[in-house]
C-alpha cells in the first residue's frame, strides 16, 4: 500500500502514475461531504463520488482495471479536508494487494 499525500484545502487535483496506469484524482468539497472525480487512462470513471472512510473509492475492479483507493480516517469519522494529512489520509492498494 501506498500514501498519497493530501493537502487539507477543500478542492485539489494530482496526477499519480501507479500500476502501470495514470489516475486523475479530484477531490472537494459539495455541500459539506467530500466527493472524487476519477480519471483513469484518460477516461473519467467516476464523477463525484461520495467519499466514504475505509471504502473503496472506485467500487468495481473493472472500472479502473489497477488498484484502488482508500480514505482511511481515525476512528471511522467522516472525511473532511481539514483533517487531511492529519488524522485522514488516502492510500492506494494495488491490485495485487486486493
Amino acid at each position: 500500500m501506498q500514501t498519497i499525500p493530501l493537502e487539507p484545502i477543500p478542492n485539489q487535483e494530482f496526477a499519480l502514475r501507479l500500476d502501470d496506469h495514470s489516475f486523475t484524482l479530484r477531490i472537494k468539497e459539495a455541500l459539506g461531504v467530500m466527493v472524487a472525480d476519477v480519471t483513469v487512462d484518460g477516461v473519467r470513471i467516476l464523477d463525484a463520488t461520495r467519499i466514504v472512510a475505509g471504502t473503496p473509492l472506485i467500487p468495481y475492479r473493472y472500472l479502473a482495471g489497477a488498484g484502488n483507493f482508500l480514505l482511511l480516517t481515525d476512528g471511522g469519522e467522516l472525511p473532511t479536508y481539514a483533517q487531511f494529512g492529519v488524522t485522514q489520509r488516502l492510500i492506494y492498494a494495488s491490485a495485487a494487494e486486493l
